[in-house]
């Protein structure tokens, strides 16, 4: 996992852990990430709205931005049916992925 996917994913589960987390919150997170990301507001994230996610989330921890490779990367861990698009279950499978301390990430 790149240095920078790492910090991405680190970045979400900071957001997660200072709240208190339950399925509402989880969900209430997720509808928040999508009011702000899905930027044309067709219910899914892709490639390009993830990486504005991801590249937010490196500016939060002063990081520099992420690679193409580093935001593909990303994108292809948390696009579990491997469809294009992050629906609001695959956003919500990854938060409660991190809140545990699990990497989204594929090996």
């Amino acid at each position: 996992m790149s240095d920078s996917v790492w910090v991405a994913t680190f970045a979400i589960a900071c957001i997660i852990i200072m709240a208190s987390i339950s399925e509402d919150t989880i969900k209430k997170l997720v509808d928040d990430a999508f009011l702000k990301y899905d930027l044309n507001k067709n219910g899914t994230l892709d490639v390009k709205e993830v990486g504005v996610l991801m590249n937010d989330c490196m500016r939060r921890k002063n990081e520099p931005e992420a690679t193409i490779e580093d935001i593909e990367e990303f994108f292809a861990s948390i696009d579990t049916d491997g469809d294009g698009k992050v629906t609001r279950e695959e956003m919500e499978k990854l938060m409660r992925l991190t809140y545990r301390g699990q990497s989204p990430m594929k090996k």
